[in-house]
C-alpha cells in the first residue's frame, strides 16, 4: 500500500466539512470493500483533483462506479475506482489543530439550489476568499516525524 500524504483544500463547495486552506491526510483507497457513503474522497479531475463526499456506489467488485458530491453542490458523474486517489483520514486546521472529517448536514438531501446557493455565498464570506471552485491546489508527501503516521 502507498505512503499516506497531504492534499491543500481550496474552494467552499464543502463548507464547512472543509474550508480553504485545510490539510487533508488522505491515504490510498485499498482494494476491497467500496468506502462507505458520507466518507471524503480525493479524485482525479483531468489535471487537477477534487475532494467530495461519497454519496453512493455500484457495480461489482473491482469494477465499481462512485458518486460523489460536494456537500453544496449536486452530485458529480460517477467515476471509475482508478480515477479516486484515496480517502481522507483526518484534517489539519488551524489554530484547531488535527480534526475527524466533519459529516454531512442533516438532511442534506432537502438542501435545495436556492440553499446551496445561500450557503456557498455564506461560506465564501466566511473564508474571505473571492477564489471559486473547490479544486485541491497541490499534493505534499508526508514526511516521517509528522506523528499522523
Amino acid at each position: 500500500m502507498s505512503p499516506r500524504f497531504w492534499v491543500e483544500a481550496s474552494g467552499v463547495c464543502m463548507w464547512p466539512a472543509l474550508r480553504e486552506g485545510d490539510l487533508l491526510l488522505c491515504e490510498p483507497l485499498p482494494e476491497g470493500p467500496p468506502p462507505s457513503p458520507g466518507e471524503v474522497l480525493v479524485a482525479r479531475e483531468g489535471t487537477r483533483f477534487v475532494a467530495h463526499r461519497l454519496r453512493r456506489s455500484h457495480g461489482p467488485a473491482g469494477r465499481e462506479r462512485f458518486v460523489l458530491g460536494a456537500d453544496l453542490g449536486p452530485a458529480d458523474p460517477p467515476r471509475r475506482r482508478e480515477e479516486i486517489v484515496g480517502r481522507v483520514l483526518l484534517v489539519h486546521r488551524s489554530p484547531e489543530g488535527l480534526l475527524e472529517v466533519a459529516p454531512p448536514f442533516t438532511g442534506k438531501a432537502e438542501i435545495g439550489p436556492l440553499e446551496a446557493a445561500l450557503l456557498r455565498r455564506l461560506a465564501r464570506w466566511h473564508t474571505d476568499s473571492s477564489r471559486k471552485g473547490d479544486r485541491i491546489q497541490r499534493i505534499l508527501p508526508l514526511e516521517s516525524g509528522d506523528g499522523a503516521t
